[in-house]
């Protein structure tokens, strides 16, 4: 009858607006992620720099310098507070498992920044940075396992490696100061923040093609 309709023509313009959609969510779920990557890659790379040009005390003569616990304190608390705003913002647009990893990772942040607050020796600064790089490295060797057949997530493997590295160096320098400490935890997480520049780029390109 001609009022009569197929429904298997009914189905499939259902059936391709479906599939439209459901590759431009995907789409825009790579964008935001390569989006807030690079946002936490910048962020990093200042502190990384910072740790660099940031002002040092003079001692004896010029070659003999330092920093005060109290003045590594804030600038690391600066920036792990900051880095936690971003990680719960990219978590709102991560699956599931990888939000968690990414929560986790904001949430390691408060104890950091308590010992932080309370640091007034070399060795509490130590202790503080120690716990929290650990936590944070195997946090972020769990997302790259969770991601490993996906590409470039070689990125979250060595920026897990770069944090695990300095958790352990700060452990065993029992005669690092607070210069040497900022040193170290400024190396790590310039390097990772490279990377994270890089990928979060990567990643943009990639959903734009």
């Amino acid at each position: 009858m001609s009022g009569s309709s197929d429904p298997v023509s009914d189905s499939a313009p259902d059936s391709e607006q479906d599939s439209g959609r459901a590759a431009e969510s995907t789409v825009s779920h790579a964008r935001s992620m390569g989006t807030w990557m690079f946002v936490r890659g910048v962020l990093g790379f200042a502190f990384g720099m910072a740790t660099i040009f940031w002002p040092r005390e003079t001692l004896a003569n010029a070659t003999q310098l330092t920093l005060g616990v109290q003045t590594v304190d804030l600038v690391l608390i600066a920036y792990l507070v900051l880095s936690a705003v971003l990680l719960i913002g990219q978590s709102r647009r991560a699956d599931p498992g990888v939000r968690t990893a990414l929560l986790g990772q904001a949430v390691v942040v408060i104890p950091a920044v308590i010992f932080l607050f309370i640091s007034d020796t070399p060795p509490e600064l130590r202790a503080a940075v120690c716990i929290w790089a650990l936590l944070h490295g195997g946090l972020e060797l769990w997302i790259y396992w969770m991601q490993r057949s996906a590409a470039m997530a070689s990125d979250h493997l060595i920026a897990a490696g770069c944090h695990l590295l300095l958790g352990v160096i700060v452990a065993f320098g029992s005669d690092m100061g607070a210069l040497t400490v900022f040193g170290f935890a400024g190396a790590a997480v310039l390097i990772s923040s490279v990377l994270y520049m890089l990928g979060g780029y990567s990643r943009r390109s990639r959903a734009r093609a």
